[in-house]
């Protein structure tokens, strides 16, 4: 039975979901109070990459939770490699471009990474940094380009800015290379929902220059 469902999520996914193309430009609003502007945060397509030009913007002064007085980790987006292991089984795997705000620096995110490793109840997060170590720290309307991939045995992700490239590389042995990936859409936070409405734009570009 359960063989049989994973079967036709692949098949409802596969014929329902958007594609996933070089030059396709995808616009993402994640309005106030909510955690994602799509319904489906999944696109399907033969890719061993996730990434482009991005834009990110939303109001400075409304950016940070007013209860907690800061920033949770948000994802820009990235891979997951596997349908069947990580929606029936219940096991994660995945990897994707993040970013915060400092509340004291609203009018710039900060880049990073969140990564789960299989078998790892929790994932690694942590800031992507520079040459010179520093953190990634872009400014809101600016346009940046976040990519992740999944190679055989690690994920890679990165960002370039302003001509500086800054990127991590996270093992994972269990990683299999599959026909389909899964494409993660952005996603706000974990339990607050947004405090004001986000809007991504990302174009869909050759990510090659990670490595």
């Amino acid at each position: 039975m359960k063989k049989i469902s994973s079967i036709l999520i692949l098949i409802f996914l596969l014929t329902g979901c958007k594609t996933w193309d070089w030059g396709e430009i995808f616009y993402y609003e994640i309005l106030e109070g909510n955690h994602s502007g799509v319904n489906m945060p999944v696109i399907i397509e033969g890719t061993e990459k996730w990434g482009g030009e991005m834009t990110l913007t939303y109001n400075p002064g409304k950016m940070i939770d007013p209860v907690e007085n800061f920033s949770y980790w948000n994802k820009l987006g990235g891979l997951m490699p596997s349908l069947d292991d990580n929606f029936i089984v219940g096991k994660h795997q995945s990897a994707r471009a993040a970013w915060r705000v400092d509340p004291l620096d609203t009018e710039y995110i900060y880049i990073g990474y969140i990564v789960y490793v299989w078998g790892q109840d929790e994932p690694q997060r942590g800031y992507l940094l520079d040459g010179d170590g520093n953190k990634v720290r872009v400014k809101i309307r600016d346009t940046f380009f976040p990519v992740v991939t999944q190679y055989s045995d690690h994920w890679g992700v990165g960002v370039k800015y302003n001509g500086q490239l800054a990127e991590i590389r996270v093992n994972d042995e269990e990683l299999r290379r599959e026909k389909f990936l899964v494409v993660m859409d952005p996603y706000y936070g974990d339990n607050p929902v947004a405090p004001t409405t986000i809007y991504i734009r990302l174009e869909i570009m050759d990510t090659t220059w990670i490595y």
